[in-house]
């Protein structure tokens, strides 16, 4: 991606990554999470559709995480993983499908949204009836 299609994915949309993490206001959170996918696919070994997914998804973590943790969490796998910088390592292809369902609802002021449904469908074929 060139710099100018970053910036075309990011959109209008205020994000404030910093060195620290951050909670969004309530006023910046409903525009933001309409932003982000709906719902987390893999598709041809990619998470998400496409790049400009991707980019958003990427700003919200940051904002959330901070640059420091982030820096801190790359370098952690780094450590578990040498070789992912070798352009010759090849993983496996994953056979899990993760689906999830997000539900947003207010209390007082303020606006959660929660996760629900995680699963795996490959898991529901393992699972045998009792007897």
């Amino acid at each position: 991606m060139t710099d100018d299609e970053i910036r075309a994915a990011l959109g209008d949309l205020p994000w404030s990554i910093g060195r620290e993490g951050r909670k969004w206001t309530k006023a910046e959170m409903l525009p933001k999470l309409e932003a982000l996918p709906m719902k987390l696919e893999v598709i041809h070994g990619q998470l998400f559709w496409d790049d400009a997914e991707r980019v958003r998804v990427v700003a919200a973590l940051l904002e959330h995480l901070g640059l420091d943790f982030t820096l801190r969490v790359a370098a952690a796998a780094a450590e578990t993983n040498p070789q992912a910088n070798s352009s010759s390592t090849v993983s496996a292809p994953v056979e899990r499908t993760w689906n999830y369902r997000a539900i947003r609802f207010e209390h007082g002021e303020d606006s959660y949204t929660a996760i629900h449904e995680v699963h795996s469908p490959k898991d529901f074929c393992a699972i045998e009836p009792e007897a």
